[in-house]
């Protein structure tokens, strides 16, 4: 059984996301992909959302979304930049990282900035 629910184009369709938390309670995936899935949410429902998926120690979500409190509730971001007309370069950031850094640099220690990029190619 997939673990994904399509909706149908790209507009909301919380309906069809409904049956994730009763497949994931009786057999957890390892993985499962969710593209958007909360792009109808407003922010306090988003935040409700990132929460919420944490709940599922077992399985690793991999979120696609343009959402900032999503995102900031992840342990890793992935991104594509284009340092210059047709190159594409991926890069991660580890959330943890960049807190260890802001506290480094709030107690006066530099160590230099802990992004990554991962060769895609």
């Amino acid at each position: 059984m997939s673990a994904l629910v399509p909706s149908p184009g790209r507009r909301a369709c919380p309906a069809g996301h409904c049956p994730h938390p009763a497949i994931y309670l009786v057999k957890p995936s390892p993985f499962c992909v969710l593209d958007e899935i909360d792009a109808a949410l407003d922010d306090r429902n988003v935040e409700r959302f990132a929460r919420y998926l944490r709940r599922f120690t077992d399985t690793q979500f991999i979120v696609i979304t343009h959402q900032k409190a999503t995102m900031a509730a992840a342990d890793t971001l992935y991104g594509v930049t284009m340092p210059e007309s047709g190159v594409s370069r991926i890069v991660s950031v580890r959330l943890a990282d960049v807190a260890a850094d802001e506290e480094e640099s709030s107690a006066g220690v530099t160590s230099g900035g802990r992004r990554r990029e991962v060769n895609a190619g």
